[in-house]
This record gives structure tokens, C-alpha cells and sequence, in this order.
């Protein structure tokens, strides 16, 4: 009987000591927890051997974990070294006006590929430096856009008010300068005959929250419940990108109409919400 749980013992520390020359940690690890586990439901190996073995079987667990320790304190480091090499390849990213989008999205895309095989701690660490990234970038494309669009409107105001003095709507300074939609309506012969310039100056100082001149009272009135009336009838909005286009297409402004228009635009430069809801 002592024989035989002695021979289970033996047995059993060679099995941990051929675990010193695996590879896989993790396995390593369980293995080792399984044998200790088996080691206590065998019985006494007798008076002469227990202590013995139990002495060689506990410093052969000692080594072995002593060395998984170290194997891990090794791979952790390791990791380490990626995760800084990572953070620094992000870090070197450029979100300004000078950044270039597509280098961005192309370093952010190598990152990502090669933090895959890092633990998910260290992953999510890096996931959300790239969270900030993009945010950063998506905010730069909207600085960008918002910039643009301000500069169009900034040549569309210089345009009507030079337009107010000269009919030859091509020969305007800065007629190349405007956006398509801006050419097209200020050269289209359509225009809409159940409405007016006016109609649509007053519309465009409702959709901008701007005042209208008193004598036009009546006439914001009007537009209101017809603006009402759309959008309880058909769900439709006032869009402010047709109402601009429209206003352009009934041909040479008078130098108020100009003034107005210019107004509008300075009140849709100013405003982020209005500039946003440009085409």
C-alpha cells in the first residue's frame, strides 16, 4: 500500500519536473495546479519516504512556478515595450490643420493590426487612445467643412453686393470663385412665379432667426403658416441650402435685397447649427 502510493508520487514529481521544459505558460500553470491536487489524494507514502518526497515535490513546484513567474514578469515587459511603441506611433499622429486623413486613418489601421495579439487590458488601453484619435479627426473634418462653407458664403456675400451694381452676373470679380449650386441658380432663367425675392428674403430671415423689416409683418405671417402647414401636411421642412439657391434665381438684386441677403449670411456664418445644415 505505501508502495504504491510512493511509485504514484515519484511518478508525479517527474511529471512536474518535466514541466520546467514546456513551453506554454498557461498550461504549464494548470498542469502543475492538477498534479498538486492529485498529490493530495494520495495516500501516505510511508515514514521513510513521505517527507522526502514531499520536500522534492515542493521545491520542484517552487521552480516551476518561480519560473512561470519570471516567464510572465518577461512577456509582460514585452508587452510593455509594444503598448509603448503603440502609444508612441499614435502620439505621432498629426490632428491639426496641417494633418493629412488618409496617413491617419493608414497609421491607426496598422496600430489596430498589430495590437491584436497584446492582452485585452492593454488593448482596450490602446482602443481608446484611437477612440480620442478619431473623435479628434472627425472634429478637424467638421473644423474643415465649416471652414469651407464659411469661405462660399463669404464669396457669395461679395458676389450679390457687387451683383447690386452690375446686371452681367458672369463678369462678377469673383463669379468663378462661388460653388456650382451658387453659378447655377444666379444664371438659371427658372424661377419659381407663385413666389417672389422678397418672399424668400422673408423666409430666410425666419429660418435664421433674423428680424424682418416692418412693413413685411404681414408677409413673415404668411410665410409662418404656410411653413407650418408644410410640415404638419407633409412632414416637410424649410431646407435653408433651396431657400438660398431660390432667393439667387429671381436675376439682379436691388442694393437692399443685397443688404438683407447679406445679413442672412452673416447670421449663418456665425451659427455652427445653420452652417451644418448646408449642403
Amino acid at each position: 500500500w505505501y508502495g504504491a502510493n510512493r511509485e504514484q508520487k515519484q511518478a508525479i514529481i517527474k511529471q512536474v519536473k518535466a514541466l520546467l521544459a514546456a513551453d506554454d505558460i498557461e498550461d504549464k500553470a494548470a498542469q502543475a495546479k492538477q498534479l498538486q491536487q492529485t498529490w493530495k489524494e494520495i495516500g501516505n507514502a510511508g515514514r521513510r519516504y513521505e517527507t522526502k518526497l514531499w520536500q522534492v515535490f515542493k521545491e520542484t513546484n517552487d521552480q516551476l512556478f518561480q519560473a512561470l513567474k519570471n516567464q510572465r514578469q518577461v512577456e509582460q515587459q514585452q508587452d510593455d515595450d509594444i503598448v509603448s511603441a503603440l502609444i508612441a506611433e499614435l502620439d505621432a499622429i498629426q490632428i491639426n490643420d496641417e494633418g493629412n486623413d488618409e496617413d491617419a486613418h493608414m497609421m491607426i489601421a496598422s496600430v489596430t493590426e498589430k495590437m491584436q495579439s497584446l492582452p485585452k487590458a492593454k488593448r482596450l488601453l490602446l482602443e481608446k487612445r484611437i477612440a480620442k484619435l478619431r473623435l479628434a479627426m472627425d472634429n478637424r473634418t467638421e473644423n474643415r467643412q465649416f471652414a469651407q462653407k464659411k469661405q462660399q458664403l463669404s464669396v457669395l456675400q461679395q458676389a450679390v453686393m457687387e451683383w447690386a451694381d452690375n446686371s452681367d452676373v458672369t463678369a462678377l470679380v469673383c463669379f468663378d470663385a462661388l460653388g456650382k449650386n451658387y453659378k447655377q441658380a444666379m444664371t438659371s432663367a427658372e424661377q419659381d412665379l407663385t413666389r417672389s425675392r422678397p418672399w424668400y428674403t422673408t423666409m430666410l430671415e425666419i429660418l435664421v432667426a433674423l428680424p424682418s423689416p416692418q412693413e413685411d409683418e404681414a408677409l413673415r405671417r404668411e410665410i409662418q403658416l404656410v411653413m407650418l402647414s408644410d410640415k404638419l401636411a407633409r412632414g416637410e421642412e424649410a431646407r435653408l441650402e433651396q431657400a438660398l439657391s431660390a432667393w439667387l434665381t429671381y436675376g439682379q438684386p436691388s442694393t437692399a435685397d443685397a443688404q438683407r441677403f447679406h445679413a442672412i449670411l452673416d447670421k449663418v456664418i456665425a451659427q455652427p447649427a445653420l452652417l451644418a445644415a448646408l449642403n
